[in-house]
């Protein structure tokens, strides 16, 4: 049973409480990897004065949406407990939008990097935000050809993404063509092209290249 301690908090839609951290759930990520040295920042922090950091953002269900080295921070310093704001979200694109916004706020605890903004766009789309919106929230925040740039570079990753994924389907999971194009959402010609290779050594030279960039893709998402 979720149990906090509630303060007072002016705002209509957003309110502050003392939420127990084993009750925190950490399902959605606004960026690629957690900076070690700001975890330990803000362990320093916490342990020297709590009420010196800036309260975390979490959902109505206690899910995390800003403020995940500040959690892990409060954690490694040994707090049972953590300020929070509660600010109730509709939907998981809603939630994300709000971490991108939380993110690039002046104020921000951690600024975020490029490749960060790219991951949160990234998953935006993948949550079922509509282009042009994804483009306006990130037109709202940067100059209009940088968000368009950034868009567009997301766009092409989640392509790339798929891609790596359906090849690595039929190379490594034994799953024929047709079914690795219909279950990663990708043209099959475009698969047999891709499997096929352009570069001396075909399909076994390919599958090699392949698997070296999901190494690299995909090794700071699974820390």
């Amino acid at each position: 049973m979720q149990q906090t301690k509630e303060v007072k908090d002016a705002s209509k839609n957003k309110r502050s409480a003392v939420i127990p951290i084993d009750q925190i759930k950490v399902n959605l990520y606004a960026r690629l990897k957690l900076n070690e040295d700001r975890v330990m920042h803000f362990a320093i922090l916490y342990e020297a004065d709590p009420n010196s950091v800036t309260p975390i953002e979490v959902a109505s269900d206690f899910s995390l949406t800003a403020g995940r080295h500040r959690l892990e921070g409060a954690t490694l310093a040994g707090l049972k407990d953590i300020k929070a704001f509660i600010v109730p979200v509709a939907t998981k694109a809603e939630q994300m939008e709000r971490a991108i916004r939380e993110n690039i706020d002046p104020n921000s605890c951690l600024p975020p990097t490029k490749a960060d903004l790219i991951y949160s766009i990234k998953e935006l789309i993948r949550l079922g935000t509509p282009l042009v919106k994804v483009t306006d929230i990130i037109c709202s925040i940067y100059p209009d050809s940088i968000a368009r740039k950034y868009v567009q570079e997301a766009r092409h990753g989640i392509a790339r993404d798929k891609m790596i994924s359906a090849v690595r389907d039929v190379t490594d999971n034994e799953i024929s063509l047709p079914e690795s194009a219909k279950k990663n959402g990708v043209d099959p010609v475009s698969l047999k092209e891709a499997l096929g290779g352009k570069k001396k050594g075909g399909k076994k030279h390919f599958a090699s290249e392949f698997k070296k960039s999901l190494s690299t893709q995909f090794r700071s998402q699974g820390q």
